[in-house]
């Protein structure tokens, strides 16, 4: 789900998964990084997740419309 949104607003956007992670600070493996994530083979963590929405210039929402506070990726909620 949010992996798809990823790669919906990267593509609107123009970028290559390469570009986006660059943009968004990922350092050299960024297009891998960028890849799993929408493959949804991992999940990005909260400050990853705001970084993709801010380079994409979409609300948080958008790329994961589960409130934040049910998230179950949020640090601390994963051992519960």
């Amino acid at each position: 789900m949010i992996g798809e949104k990823i790669k919906e607003y990267r593509d609107r956007r123009g970028y290559s998964r390469a570009e986006l992670g660059r943009l968004c600070g990922f350092g050299s493996n960024s297009e891998a990084i960028i890849s799993r994530f929408e493959r949804d083979e991992g999940f990005p963590d909260l400050d990853k997740l705001e970084r993709i929405a801010e380079v994409l210039c979409v609300p948080l929402e958008i790329l994961c419309s589960v409130p934040c506070r049910e998230c179950p990726f949020i640090e601390g909620k994963q051992s519960q």
